[in-house]
């Protein structure tokens, strides 16, 4: 108890010290001897500097923290009410530097879980026809990915256009949803032209869909058409990801087609 009191006192002039507060109460990874020693080891290099913008303050004082390793990916990050009591502001700075933080791809929030430190990113070109479990696999992530909500539906006459065939043509639905390391990372709404590939559905809930065509039904598949767009994660979306509201995300329309020409998944 003395101990973690002096952590508290300490506290007022670096957010590395505060972060250990956060460690004592959320981890037991580390001893709160070795915690206070970190701390005041770091006091040379967390002096404040009051020419800057207040959120830049917060905003850096983070990034030090991450870049040190004191925050270890997917490690909580203070709350917003906590880093203004911390630095004497009011929560609008806070919340903004936490914010600038996430478009800069540094932190992310889960829900009403709070603000977390991201961990290592996987390398994906989404403008490449990729494998997404064998790209996770070959970086050292472990995928995985989850397939609902599959049937035979009959086409719109919009998305019937989508495949360059008639209104009313049976297609194949699926939802999936994928995550690397337990972390969801995308949520898919897939159609497939079941004349080209009937009874898909129960297969492509173990393998991923671009092995199971060529496996099963001896097609190798290219990229026709993509739309790639930067959108804001809302509605159904955001809650099958479990992510907040207006969450930066990217929408992605990928057509597929066989030797042909002839589309059989977009």
């Amino acid at each position: 108890t003395v101990k973690t009191q002096f952590i508290v006192c300490q506290a007022k002039n670096t957010i590395w010290q505060f972060l250990l507060i956060t460690y004592i109460k959320n981890s037991h990874q580390f001893s709160i001897q070795e915690r206070q020693m970190a701390a005041l080891n770091q006091n040379s290099i967390t002096k404040r500097n009051d020419n800057l913008p207040e959120y830049i303050l917060i905003k850096q004082y983070l990034l030090n923290a991450i870049s040190k390793h004191l925050v270890s990916p997917h490690q909580k990050l203070p709350s917003e009410r906590e880093l203004a009591e911390l630095f004497s502001v009011n929560r609008n700075t806070s919340r903004h530097a936490l914010n600038v933080l996430e478009k800069e791809g540094h932190i992310y929030r889960s829900g009403r879980k709070g603000w977390f430190a991201n961990g290592i990113r996987m390398v994906y070109n989404p403008a490449e026809h990729v494998n997404f479990a064998k790209l996770a696999f070959q970086q050292g992530f472990v995928p995985a990915w989850h397939v609902f909500d599959t049937k035979q539906i009959v086409a719109s006459a919009a998305t019937a256009s989508l495949f360059d065939e008639e209104q009313g043509i049976p297609l194949y639905f699926a939802r999936e949803t994928a995550s690397i390391d337990n972390w969801l990372v995308y949520y898919a709404e897939i159609l497939f032209n079941s004349r080209l590939c009937p009874d898909i559905l129960p297969k492509i809930a173990t393998e991923p869909t671009t092995d199971v065509l060529e496996k099963e039904y001896n097609f190798k598949v290219k990229q026709k058409e993509l739309l790639i767009r930067p959108i804001r994660l809302q509605s159904k979306i955001q809650n099958f990801l479990n992510v907040p509201p207006g969450t930066p995300g990217l929408y992605i329309r990928r057509t597929k087609c066989i030797d042909d020409g002839t589309i059989i998944e977009i």
